[in-house]
C-alpha cells in the first residue's frame, strides 16, 4: 500500500469513496453545499494549510483522508474526511492514512488534530465512527462531540 497526496485527477474517485461512506451512514451527499470541499481538494485543503491523502493498493485508490487548519485555532488541524472502501477495511489503510497525517501535522507544527468539528457550512461532515477514532488514537474531548489526537513533536 502507498500513501500519497491526492490531486485534481483523483477527485472523481475521492468523491465516490466519500459519498459511498456517507450513504452507508444514512447521509445524502450534497456537492453544491455541505460537500463542496470535494470539488477542488487542492484549493480546499492544501491552500488552507492542510492535506488530502489517498491510500493506493495495486494502483487503485482505496482510502481518503482530508484535513485543514482550524478557523478557530491555528494550532489545530481539523480532520474533515476519512473513508476507506468496504473491501479494504480492517487492513491498515485508515491507520496508515492517520500515521501519515500525524507526520505532516508535526512538520507543519500543529499541536492537535480534531475530528468531529463542523464544516465551514456549519454541518458535521466527518461522520467518522467513534470506535474507529478510538482505535486510531483519538480521545473524546470531554463532553463535546469532538475527538482529539495530540501531535507528538520530535523536537519537544
Amino acid at each position: 500500500m502507498q500513501i500519497r497526496a491526492g490531486n485534481k485527477q483523483d477527485e472523481p474517485i475521492i468523491r465516490t469513496i466519500i459519498f459511498q461512506s456517507m450513504e452507508e451512514h444514512g447521509a445524502k451527499p450534497d456537492l453544491d453545499k455541505r460537500d463542496s470541499d470535494l470539488k477542488n481538494v487542492e484549493q480546499n485543503y492544501f491552500w488552507h494549510d492542510g492535506l488530502c491523502l489517498v491510500a493506493e493498493r495495486d494502483g487503485q485508490i482505496i482510502g481518503v483522508l482530508a484535513a485543514r487548519r482550524s478557523e478557530q485555532d491555528p494550532e489545530v488541524l481539523e480532520l474533515m474526511r476519512l473513508a476507506v472502501t468496504p473491501g479494504a477495511r480492517q487492513r491498515g489503510a485508515a491507520r496508515s492514512l492517520v500515521k501519515t497525517m500525524l507526520f505532516f501535522a508535526d512538520n507543519m507544527e500543529y499541536k492537535h488534530i480534531r475530528a468531529g468539528a463542523s464544516s465551514p457550512c456549519g454541518e458535521d461532515v466527518t461522520k467518522i465512527d467513534p470506535v474507529v477514532l478510538k482505535k486510531l488514537g483519538f480521545a473524546q474531548n470531554g463532553e463535546e462531540a469532538t475527538w482529539i489526537h495530540t501531535v507528538s513533536s520530535r523536537f519537544s
